[in-house]
């Protein structure tokens, strides 16, 4: 039986307080076994297919995910096949079993069959701190016909052969002529394709590349929103092996405005006509960029129109 004890006029029920006292204990001990139990039972922190919860290791993941669900042009395969191959397992496994949108037309079966091409790996340029923004409109000409060249540069690209002079005339001349936009950036897809098929000489090859980078990045400097041609031009810069020269603002810009289903939405761009651009275009696109920057240290020290 608990007593009671009283000192002077102030009673101290020693019951109380020893009911109390061991309340408390009961309480602190269901509390700490609540979170022991929570500890070991708890879901490990989720990783990407990377094993990184790294800003670009997400963003790489969602646009996986997105363009998982979807149908793709041969295009838009072209850039994740290649992304796939940069990255490695999980992707190369993924990257065969994506979904192409129909059968592929005339310039498109070049895609197809050029899907797992290793492509040339050129050596680094110095950094170019003298590059200026240098606005330009998205296309060189109207659309169709910008259209109708990115396909005849395609098949050049795709046909020509170092055995035979009078195939590397038409790629030579298409990917020297005057351009911007969509257009400067599938004549350094054809250059690079030229080059790793020895379509091209060393010396010309390196001063076109050069030449082609130091534009597109002008172009680049130019742009203050993320436009779907803002990412191809990302894109293209890498594929010249120049991913080196992205400023770090506008990869970070791109990663930010990802949406969590993946996707970047519609971003066409002034001049570009509405619902010419598929959201899956993008996606691919930036798939690839952030694939080959995975490893590569952007550049913070370019003026950037973001801040």
């Amino acid at each position: 039986m608990l007593t009671s004890v009283v000192v002077g006029s102030r009673g101290i029920r020693t019951s109380e307080w020893a009911n109390g006292h061991r309340g408390c204990r009961r309480i602190a001990a269901v509390v700490l076994a609540v979170f022991f139990f929570a500890a070991c039972f708890e879901e490990p922190e989720q990783t990407t297919r990377l094993g990184s919860n790294a800003p670009i290791a997400i963003a790489i993941d969602r646009a996986a995910d997105f363009l998982s669900d979807r149908s793709l042009e041969y295009d838009e395969l072209w850039f994740v096949n290649q992304a796939s191959a940069r990255l490695g397992e999980p992707f190369t496994r993924w990257a065969p079993a994506l979904r192409p949108l129909g059968s592929p037309q005339w310039a498109e079966r070049v895609l197809s069959n050029l899907r797992n091409i290793e492509l040339h790996r050129p050596d680094p340029l110095p950094y170019p701190s003298d590059i200026e923004p240098t606005p330009r409109a998205p296309l060189t000409h109207e659309f169709k016909r910008t259209v109708r060249l990115i396909g005849r540069m395609l098949l050049s690209a795709s046909s020509c052969s170092a055995a035979d002079p009078e195939s590397l005339e038409p790629l030579v001349r298409q990917v020297t002529r005057d351009s911007w936009g969509y257009l400067l950036c599938h004549q350094a897809w054809a250059l690079v394709v030229g080059i790793t098929r020895g379509c091209l000489g060393p010396a010309e090859s390196e001063m076109l590349r050069e030449a082609m980078a130091r534009r597109i990045l002008g172009e680049l400097l130019a742009s203050e929103e993320v436009t779907d041609l803002g990412i191809e031009q990302m894109a293209t810069l890498c594929l010249l092996g120049l991913c080196e020269w992205i400023p770090d603002a506008y990869v970070r810009r791109l990663v930010e405005l990802q949406e969590p289903s993946g996707s970047w939405g519609d971003l066409p761009g002034e001049g570009v006509p509405e619902n010419s651009l598929r959201e899956e275009h993008t996606v691919a696109l930036a798939f690839y960029t952030l694939a080959n920057l995975w490893d590569v240290e952007p550049q913070p020290r370019l003026p950037s129109a973001f801040p």
